[in-house]
């Protein structure tokens, strides 16, 4: 049975058990999927309102629009959860080869490597898309029903959470590669990441200043 289609509580008992799967990464993109369901729940309760049919077409259209795009992206968070516990075990099988021999332990190594390009691509990809969904709070903050504001204060946490825990994952497996340029690459895309967890936090101090 893959996790996201586990009940809550059974998830949890994952989260907490001996195993190393499913980790920080799958729980990052689960937090970040809390978040963007949280802002379908909002658009919800908001755009049936006297006061937002009363706005203009465009500024309507605009927030519509916005919320509607975190339908998929609540989704492909979803499905990250499962796929970062999977990339976990295709790293952890390349760490039980063996490594007697020194063609074993060449074999071993680039294996390692391999299977850590894709438990750094599923936290990446964890980290873009709650990205995504930060940089569209603000447009749907002007027009949020003033009763959901505290839920659109708390998908901001839980995107920004999500974005924080997936880009640590990253940041913590380049250790494992061989490349430095490689590894300046991710650095980068990370580093631009850094400008969205504010944008999170100013939405959040928005709200409760208001």
């Amino acid at each position: 049975m893959e996790l996201i289609e586990k009940k809550v509580m059974d998830l949890l008992d994952d989260f907490a058990s001996e195993t190393p799967a499913p980790g920080g990464g799958s729980a990052s993109a689960l937090s970040a999927s809390m978040g963007a369901a949280l802002v379908c729940m909002v658009g919800k309760l908001t755009v049936g309102k006297k006061k937002f049919l009363l706005l203009p077409d465009a500024d309507r259209s605009h927030f519509i629009g916005a919320v509607a795009s975190f339908e998929p992206l609540r989704i492909k968070l979803a499905l990250l959860v499962d796929e970062d516990a999977k990339s976990f075990d295709g790293v952890m099988a390349g760490y039980r080869m063996p490594k007697t021999t020194e063609a074993e332990a060449a074999s071993r190594t680039q294996a390692i490597e391999t299977a850590l390009r894709g438990a750094i691509a599923i936290p990446m990809k964890t980290a873009e898309l709650a990205a995504a969904g930060i940089a569209k709070l603000d447009g749907i903050l002007a027009h949020a029903n003033k009763s959901c504001l505290s839920d659109l204060g708390s998908a901001a946490m839980l995107l920004s959470a999500g974005l924080a825990g997936a880009t640590m994952n990253v940041e913590i497996n380049l250790g494992g590669l061989s490349d430095e340029t490689e590894k300046q690459g991710y650095r980068d895309q990370l580093a631009a990441f850094a400008a969205l967890r504010s944008e999170a936090e100013r939405i959040v101090s928005a709200i409760r200043g208001s």
